[in-house]
């Protein structure tokens, strides 16, 4: 599994807080995580140009910076290569898995739904 991003698009409500600080973020930071988008933000077409590639790499960089709310690890007992961690991020009310091992997973709506995911590892 991967990001939902059909979730994403259907949820307008999430979907415009991700846009508002995508507009926003080039006065914080110095870049624009929109240059290049094409198209309508209201009505996001994934398929023009960059707009898949811009909205993913945003959301990937958004996700580990935002509330770390859980970690789940392991050690591989000494076996180089085989000791891991998952990871639970809330981002504006919805929660992700990130990993040192698996694709980034989301958005589930409560936090009990991202850590039962990750039993499936």
């Amino acid at each position: 599994m991967a990001i939902n991003v059909d979730k994403i698009l259907a949820d307008k409500v999430f979907l415009e807080k991700i846009f508002d600080e995508m507009k926003a973020f080039k006065s914080k930071r110095g870049y624009d995580p929109l240059e290049g988008w094409e198209g309508s933000i209201k009505n996001p077409n994934l398929e023009l140009g960059n707009n898949w590639d811009l909205l993913m790499e945003y959301l990937s960089d958004a996700i580990r910076n935002s509330n770390n709310v859980g970690c789940f690890d392991w050690d591989g007992g000494g076996i180089p290569g085989s000791s891991g961690a998952i990871y639970y991020y809330e981002y504006f009310g919805k929660y992700f898995l990130t990993s040192s091992d698996y694709e980034d997973e989301g958005p589930f709506d409560t936090q009990g739904e991202a850590e039962l995911m990750h039993r499936d590892y």
